[in-house]
């Protein structure tokens, strides 16, 4: 069997590749990436595995034309969706687009044309030499949905009779990236909530969805003992514009109380994080940013949550692997968006997020000080919330018992 696993974001080689995972398919996998993030893999990471640049498959013309078709799929479903009417309300740039595909949605389906369209481009040159130099019985592609050279190699690979696998890389990713431009023929999912949304917004088969869990977390198939610290995440400069000073909030409180502070910005700001962070003397950075390719970075990640007594975290995934491992999440619903209309508040009310934020051990904090306070009470041990109840909510979303890898091999072998 030779499988052709595509990798086009630095991400996805984190998550199947440095997991372990790539080394247990079956048969031969040849991995098509960008190179300089392959040549980032460690060396002991690579061994075994066949590699083939990604390079720009898709070219200017097609990336253009998928963002253009990408932004028909938030229009067509901004109706009944909050989460799609705040995409589009930030599509800043592209207000003229957006006014097009609201006039066209008046008697067609935006996404069926924009799936048309997909239909009548043929599959670039680049794409098809990818594929037919592998030639593979197989396509293993985790995904973020909406990247142009992904979706460039999937078409060959469909134009040439090759079976698409996908794997959304994560759990809200079938309920915020729009649909697929070019449709896999399976999905591997994070738990029974992704498979609803498969079922459900995109119109996937049962025996089409297969819920494995994400590749990358089984470290959190068992439990680990708990710690002191108060853990801070970053996320992205879409949602959360005052990061700094609530970070600098906590910072002082803990040089008042000792407490143990670790800040983790988000990988696409690590460059401006990095300088107003250096003189907080009472904030640990964390010592693994970005999107580390060497072993070991998960359990890092697992240590990091599993020793604290929270974490401060504005709807990251790392709220549900604090839920996994039974810690608690604190969310600063008061924070302002640094992209687009709203606030941090604004994301509570999404789809993959509305269920996530009534779990016992999940704490939506509407001011700084309560926060503050939230946070004085995990590190004192009197947060009341369920450990086990919580843990048992996280495993809906992601199915983390510690055998993902164990599912994600049989239903590569799968037919």
């Amino acid at each position: 069997m030779r499988i052709l696993l595509l990798c086009g974001h630095r991400l996805m080689l984190r998550n199947m590749v440095s997991s372990g995972l790539a080394s247990k398919l079956p048969g031969e996998v040849t991995v098509v990436a960008p190179l300089a993030d392959w040549k980032d893999v460690p060396t002991e990471i690579r061994k075994g595995l066949r590699f083939c640049p990604l390079g720009n498959s898709a070219g200017s013309f097609r990336t253009r034309l998928r963002r253009y078709l990408r932004l028909a799929s938030l229009v067509a479903r901004e109706r009944t969706s909050v989460t799609y009417r705040h995409k589009v309300a930030n599509e800043g740039r592209s207000r003229f687009q957006i006014a097009v595909w609201r006039a066209v949605r008046r008697v067609h389906d935006p996404e069926a044309i924009g799936r048309r369209i997909e239909t009548l481009v043929p599959p670039s040159r680049a794409a098809r030499a990818i594929v037919e130099a592998v030639r593979p019985d197989l396509v293993l592609w985790p995904t973020l949905i909406h990247q142009a050279d992904d979706t460039e190699v999937i078409k060959a690979a469909k134009a040439l009779g090759v079976p698409i696998l996908a794997a959304p890389a994560s759990w809200d990713n079938l309920t915020t990236k729009g649909a697929f431009l070019v449709r896999p023929d399976r999905l591997m999912v994070w738990g029974e909530a992704s498979r609803e949304h498969a079922l459900n917004r995109h119109g996937f088969t049962p025996e089409d969805v297969t819920v494995t869990g994400p590749a990358h977390w089984d470290v959190y198939g068992h439990l680990w003992p708990k710690g002191d610290r108060v853990f801070v995440v970053g996320t992205s400069v879409h949602f959360w514009a005052d990061e700094r000073q609530m970070v600098e909030s906590l910072a002082g409180e803990a040089l008042m109380k000792g407490w143990k502070l670790v800040y983790r910005p988000h990988p696409s700001r690590l460059k401006e994080d990095r300088a107003w962070v250096g003189p907080l003397t009472s904030v640990e950075l964390d010592s693994r940013l970005g999107y580390d390719l060497a072993p070991g970075f998960q359990e890092h990640i697992a240590d990091r949550v599993a020793g604290s007594c929270a974490v401060v975290a504005a709807f990251s995934s790392l709220v549900i692997e604090a839920a996994l491992l039974g810690r608690p999440a604190i969310i600063p619903a008061f924070a302002q968006s640094a992209h687009g209309p709203g606030g941090v508040l604004t994301h509570s009310s999404f789809e993959h997020m509305q269920s996530v934020v009534e779990w016992p051990g999940v704490f939506l904090c509407r001011t700084l000080p309560g926060l503050i306070g939230k946070v004085r009470k995990a590190v004192a041990g009197t947060l009341e919330y369920d450990p086990a109840e919580l843990r048992r909510r996280a495993l809906q979303i992601a199915f983390a018992d510690g055998h993902a890898q164990e599912r994600i091999v049989e239903a590569v072998k799968c037919p």
